[in-house]
C-alpha cells in the first residue's frame, strides 16, 4: 500500500484558520515530512514540548510523542527554568546535554528559533545528536595527554642519562686507570 501523497503548502503565510496551536502543530499529513529529516525538530511553547519528529524521538528513546511531551523543555535540557535556558539560545547554536528516556545523557547540538503561528509565539528547536562527535573528541584529548606524559617522560629520562652517562664514564676511567695508579 502506497503512502498517501502529502500536501504541503510552502507558499502560504497565512495562519491556521483555527483551533489552538497545540491542535494544530499535531495536525497529522503536513507534519509526517519532518519525520524524514536526518535531526531532531521540536516545538516548544512556554515550558512545553507541542511536537517533536521521529529522529528526536527516537535520538532520546522516547516510544511515542505522548510519552516526550508530557516532559518540561527544561527537565529535559537540563536547565533551571525554561527563561534560562531561552536565555542562553540568545541567537547561537550550542551543545547541551539532554536527559534520554532512560536517563542517561545525550550531548545535542541545539539551535532554537521563534516562529509566530497566528498570534501565538512558540520556537522551532532543530536538535542534531553531538554524542559520536564529544566521545571522538573525548578520545582525542586522552591521546594528546597520553602522548604529552611520554614526551615529559622521555624527557626526564634523558635528564637523568645525561648524569648517569658522566658518572658511568668516570667510573670506567677509574677502573682501568686504578691499577697503573697502585703499580
Amino acid at each position: 500500500m502506497a503512502d498517501p501523497k502529502i500536501d504541503v503548502d510552502r507558499t502560504s503565510t497565512k495562519p491556521p484558520a483555527s483551533g489552538p496551536v497545540a491542535t494544530h502543530i499535531a495536525d497529522g499529513d503536513r507534519l509526517r515530512v519532518l519525520d524524514h529529516v536526518e535531526g531532531g525538530i521540536a516545538v516548544v511553547q512556554g515550558d512545553g514540548f507541542l511536537y517533536a519528529n521521529e529522529p528526536l524521538l527516537r535520538m532520546l528513546g522516547y516510544a511515542t510523542l505522548e510519552a516526550f511531551t508530557a516532559h518540561k523543555v527544561s527537565v529535559i535540557a537540563g536547565a533551571p527554568s525554561y527563561d534560562a535556558w531561552l536565555e542562553v539560545h540568545a541567537g547561537e547554536p550550542r551543545t547541551e546535554s539532554w536527559r534520554r528516556a532512560d536517563g542517561s545523557v545525550a550531548r545535542v547540538d541545539v539551535s532554537l528559533r521563534p516562529m509566530n503561528v497566528g498570534d501565538v509565539q512558540v520556537r522551532v528547536v532543530l536538535v542534531r545528536d553531538a554524542s559520536a562527535a564529544w566521545r571522538a573528541q573525548a578520545q582525542l584529548q586522552q591521546t594528546e595527554r597520553l602522548a604529552a606524559v611520554g614526551t615529559l617522560a622521555a624527557g626526564v629520562a634523558h635528564q637523568l642519562n645525561n648524569p648517569l652517562a658522566y658518572v658511568i664514564a668516570n667510573i670506567n676511567y677509574l677502573a682501568e686507570e686504578i691499577p697503573t695508579f697502585l703499580e
